[in-house]
Formats: C-alpha cells, structure tokens, sequence
C-alpha cells in the first residue's frame, strides 16, 4: 500500500523546534550585527542544517523578501511558515520580522 510505503520513507523536512530557533536566532543575530540577509542565508547554507538553503539564497537573491526566502527553505514547521509569512512586509524591519516565529518557538520549548 501507498500508505505504508510513505510511512517508512525518512522524513527528512522535518526539523526539530531546536533547529528551527538556532537558524532564526543566527538570522537575527547576524542582522544585528549588521550583516546583510543575503550574507545571513549564506551561512546558513555553509553550515547545512536540514532544508534546501541554497534555494532559499536564490530566492533571495531574485528580489524576494527575507521571509519568502525562508519559506522556500522548507525548514520549519506550518505553524513557523504561517508565523514568518504573516510578517511578510518590505516595510518591517527584518529583525523584527522574525520575533514572533522566534517567540514562538521559545514558548514550546
């Protein structure tokens, strides 16, 4: 059956709730510091943590924002996804962008 043949595949996008605040709190650290978003996925690309960042950094790098270019990590979870999208503003500050995810994800921990 299709079912179980899906179940026993490895699940590789999914990343745990640690994972997911180490690589938003690196963005945000990195953005304080006054590195560009560009430079902050890069590193993340570098480091390899699960989710597709080099697409991530493409995405970035035609123009989208900070917060489509984490999406197209596949990194996080839907509640995550849905936290990061809803602060989806060119007008907000990046770092600012990222708090609720990152409040969050604390808050499960």
């Amino acid at each position: 059956m299709n079912q179980n043949t899906d179940a026993t595949k490895p699940q590789e996008t999914e990343v745990s709730s640690q994972t997911q605040l180490a690589i938003l709190l690196s963005i945000r650290g990195g953005l304080t510091s006054g590195f560009t978003v560009q430079r902050c996925i890069s590193q993340i690309a570098k480091v390899g943590p699960a989710g597709n960042w080099e697409a991530a950094a493409s995405k970035y790098e035609v123009g989208s924002s900070l917060a489509q270019a984490l999406l197209t990590s596949g990194a996080f979870s839907s509640e995550v996804q849905l936290l990061i999208g809803f602060m989806d503003d060119h007008q907000v500050n990046p770092v600012q962008q990222l708090d609720p995810a990152i409040d969050f994800l604390k808050s499960i921990l």
